[in-house]
């Protein structure tokens, strides 16, 4: 569901839970959670990613899904002086948006930094404005691709924009990111499965009301701050303000669809919470008072701050929800422990 993506930051941050461990373990009935088969994810990058990541880094072309800066002039067909409208310098482009006419992304695939491309396209029927089924062209120039490090790998690149002495140093550096980011993705993909096989293995019964209005405003506040950071961003590339119908019409949803995806995660999150929190209570599994000041005291470090207090304003947490979260996280690390690990089908 590539829709729900932006709604679920986390699936189970638990609100204000300890007070009712007793009541949601009554409302669920627990299945299999010990010895649940779980997904062995490869932590090692082959010298065949190693390559593929390199040449995707180091390139002079656009490839579909790159974001570049481009200047363009658009002409009508006849005409030698551009139409209004139709030109810009420094433009910010996704390619496979279609936010363009077609033709207009597809046909700069390929294009050399710097180089001048001419598309030879048509404006689809319905576009407005008079220009319907009309003939166009467009000159353009691509200036960059964002994220693209250089054209080529040399030392001399190497030598003059890193710390690395030599190209294999540099890549084994690279090796060494890519590692630490595929081990974040498969701790995430870890945490995803074994939410989705405690949830088909176990029951709730009921879903606890107040627990579930806290994760519903939870999933409208997420969705709000997302929106404005996206809006942040769109204005920083365009100039422009959105409305927020336009908002969900690039988004691909209404309103209804959006209000439906909300409560969906409501609930999702809901029996995930209560879940976690009856295995917690059968295991007897808690956090103690020193674990809580350890993680505390880590996290107050960790983000430049000086107290806890300045760190539960800054993230909106309290003393209960904080040591719930850390409560989630044993839990969590009980199930994976006692998980048998299977290889991945081809």
């Amino acid at each position: 569901m590539k829709k729900r993506v932006f709604l679920i930051a986390a699936a189970v941050m638990v609100a204000s839970l300890f007070g009712c461990k007793d009541k949601e373990s009554g409302n669920v009935t627990l299945g299999q959670y010990k010895g649940i088969e779980l997904t062995e994810v490869s932590e090692e990058v082959t010298d065949e990613e190693l390559a593929e990541e390199l040449a995707w880094m180091f390139r002079d072309k656009v490839i579909d899904g790159d974001t570049i800066n481009l200047d363009f002039t658009g002409y009508l067909d006849g005409e030698t002086e551009p139409f209004e409208g139709g030109s810009a310098t420094g433009y910010t482009l996704s390619i496979g948006s279609n936010t363009f006419i077609d033709g207009f992304e597809d046909g700069l695939i390929g294009a050399k930094v710097g180089e001048e491309v001419t598309l030879n396209l048509t404006f689809p029927d319905g576009y407005g404005n008079g220009f319907d089924n009309k003939k166009v062209k467009f000159v353009c120039k691509v200036n960059s691709i964002s994220y693209v490090t250089a054209p080529e790998l040399t030392l001399a690149y190497v030598t003059e924009n890193t710390e690395y002495t030599t190209v294999e140093e540099y890549k084994e550096a690279v090796r060494a990111q890519m590692l630490a980011q595929k081990v974040m993705d498969a701790e995430e993909a870890l945490y995803t499965e074994v939410l989705d096989k405690l949830t088909a293995n176990c029951e709730v019964k009921k879903l606890d009301e107040k627990l579930r209005e806290q994760y519903y405003q939870e999933a409208v506040t997420y969705y709000e701050s997302s929106i404005e950071e996206y809006h942040y961003y769109y204005y920083m590339l365009t100039g422009e303000t959105l409305s927020g119908d336009a908002m969900l019409q690039m988004l691909g949803i209404t309103q209804e669809q959006l209000d439906a995806e909300l409560n969906t995660v409501a609930d999702e999150n809901t029996k995930a919470a209560m879940i976690f929190l009856a295995i917690a209570d059968k295991e007897k599994i808690e956090v103690t008072d020193a674990e809580y000041q350890e993680h505390l005291a880590e996290y107050v470090s960790g983000t430049g701050l000086d107290t806890p207090e300045e760190f539960f304003e800054k993230y909106g947490y309290t003393e209960e929800t904080f040591k719930n979260d850390l409560l989630i996280d044993k839990v969590m690390e009980f199930v994976v422990e006692n998980a048998v690990y299977v290889k991945a089908t081809e």
